[in-house]
């Protein structure tokens, strides 16, 4: 037997209709106005029960007191099911809200333990870097006395060709000029250095060596016509043969020069590395390599 729409009469079977539990009749929802939610909840939840308009509007006389204790019985189950849905949210809202801080909390100790640790690493960073330093620069240090002892008896003679032949024979004739006196045997090489650009000559005894740069400087003034004769009126230097640390001086502080951060500057290549360094400002300060490098915060090569 169909059950047809309290509303339409037409057939409620096969479609969403409801059944008032007041006057015992089908309604289609769509006839009742019913939304797709409201009658999703009621379907699903079978303590509800539904109450059509009509009843709503006019309930039965013979059945009043009946209709209104169903209908508080029906609020009290909605409302008992709203409040429980608002403890479940509340009891879920507590939980999520725990997990959040422990979440933090356990990353807030880890941020707080890499940052020791990134810290105590920087610490042993800059320590290990500060002992390498110096005992590179002390290294460098013992290297560069050695290699002075080694060449103190050296002089570099800059401003000649690079095509001589007999370069022994061009020592001989400087020391000649500077009228020092030479044995055989006094001079024991010379050679081109720096691709042809300078000459190495050894000397084998320093104090040989030494009076023939004294006698440079108090005549202040050789050419290359003094030294192979002609007349090329070109300067002749002669210098010491520089030890790879004294030669780092030497480079930093021509950039200083040409970076107009110095007026100028003068190298005291002694076992002692130091160089004399005027400052912009007129001041005079001597300082070793290091002295130097920290002065100016250089990054040497």
């Amino acid at each position: 037997m169909p059950y047809l729409c309290g509303v339409c009469d037409l057939d409620t079977t096969g479609t969403r209709c409801l059944l008032c539990r007041s006057c015992d009749s089908w309604f289609h929802a769509d006839c009742e106005n019913v939304t797709k939610v409201l009658f999703t909840t009621l379907d699903k939840n079978r303590n509800f029960t539904y109450t059509c308009k009509g009843c709503i509007e006019n309930p039965p006389d013979n059945s009043d007191d009946a209709f209104k204790a169903e209908m508080r019985k029906q609020f009290s189950t909605l409302n008992n099911s709203i409040n429980g849905i608002i403890s479940e949210q509340s009891v879920i809202k507590a939980k999520v809200d725990s997990v959040i801080s422990e979440v933090r909390a356990e990353l807030s100790n880890s941020l707080k333990e890499i940052k020791e640790e990134m810290a105590s690493c920087k610490y042993l960073v800059n320590l290990n870097d500060t002992a390498y330093k110096k005992k590179f620069y002390e290294l460098e240090m013992q290297n560069h006395m050695l290699q002075h002892r080694f060449n103190r008896a050296d002089i570099v003679i800059t401003g000649l060709s690079n095509n001589i032949d007999d370069l022994i024979k061009v020592a001989y004739d400087l020391c000649e000029h500077l009228k020092v006196n030479i044995d055989p045997g006094d001079i024991l090489n010379a050679l081109y250095i720096k691709k042809g650009n300078a000459i190495l000559v050894k000397f084998g005894q320093i104090v040989k060596r030494d009076k023939v740069i004294s006698e440079y400087f108090k005549q202040k003034s050789l050419k290359v016509s003094d030294i192979i004769g002609g007349s090329n009126e070109k300067r002749v230097y002669l210098n010491d043969n520089y030890t790879t640390l004294a030669n780092k001086l030497l480079k930093i502080c021509w950039k200083l020069k040409s970076d107009e951060k110095i007026n100028g500057f003068n190298i005291i290549n002694r076992e002692i590395l130091i160089a004399k360094i005027t400052m912009i400002n007129g001041d005079v300060k001597t300082l070793n390599y290091q002295e130097c490098i920290d002065l100016f915060k250089l990054n040497p090569k």
